[in-house]
Parts: C-alpha cells; structure tokens; sequence
C-alpha cells in the first residue's frame, strides 16, 4: 500500500467534493453513490477546502474536515472576515 497520497477535486465546499467524487465513481461504475460515499468515507482521512479570497486575491485553506463512518466531520474552519481560525472539534 502507498504511505499517503494527495489529490484535486474542484468542489464548492468540502462535503460537495465527496458527492462530486461519489457521482463521478458511480458514472464508471453500477455501484450505488450512498456505497460509493461510504467506502470513500472508510478509505479517505482528511478533506481540505481552499478558497479564493478575492478581496486579497489569494487562496487560502479554509475547512479541514475528517472523513467518519457517518460523515465527513468538520476539525478546523477559517473565517475571513475574523482573520482566525476556529476549532470545530467535538469528541
């Protein structure tokens, strides 16, 4: 197995890239997008979301999201207008 790996999905929001990636399994595929998500979910670690701030005209990480059996959930979510990142983390 490989260590760890990296890649691109264009997406709107963090949960919008695993239904983008469950549909475009699915359109290569006969298998149901809910299994598809879930096996993604099971084999999947991280999400990271990066927007373009056009005020500044820069991107910057703005969510990191783990990936759970039921979900992806939400660890750490950047506010522009604050400048600051907040913790969403709940064990």
């Amino acid at each position: 197995g490989h260590r760890g790996v990296c890649a691109t999905l264009h997406a709107n929001s963090a949960p919008a890239a695993l239904k983008r990636l469950a549909s475009l399994i699915a359109g290569a595929c006969r298998l149901p997008p809910e299994l598809i998500e879930s096996e993604c979910l099971r084999n999947l670690n991280l999400f990271l979301h990066i927007d373009f701030m056009e005020e500044r005209e820069i991107r910057r990480l703005t969510a990191i999201y783990a990936a759970a059996e039921d979900g992806l959930k939400p660890l750490f979510t950047y506010d522009m207008n604050a400048d600051a990142w907040t913790n969403r983390v709940t064990l």
